[in-house]
């Protein structure tokens, strides 16, 4: 992943940190764009993104962003990973 993106991801968890979940949802909205540009559609990167995004969505209580996020994470981890993978 290109340092760009890790850049992204590590301003919005500063953000998460913070509290400032607008801007760490921004961060990461940038980070998942640059992602689903270089990555595979099914890459476990794109799914920890989509997750990370579901639970900020949860705490500004957008629900209905907050289940799209982690439906698009569900399944890339359903076609990535085997039935009794830990994950």
């Amino acid at each position: 992943v290109s340092k760009v993106i890790r850049n992204w991801l590590l301003i919005g968890k500063i953000h998460a940190v913070l509290h400032e979940t607008d801007d760490a949802i921004s961060a990461y909205e940038e980070a998942l764009e640059l992602q689903l540009n270089i990555l595979t559609n099914d890459h476990l990167d794109l799914a920890e993104t989509y997750s990370i995004l579901g639970n900020l969505y949860i705490q500004i209580n957008q629900m209905d962003e907050a289940q799209t996020n982690f439906l698009q994470c569900f399944h890339i981890r359903m076609k990535r990973l085997s039935p009794d993978h830990p994950e």
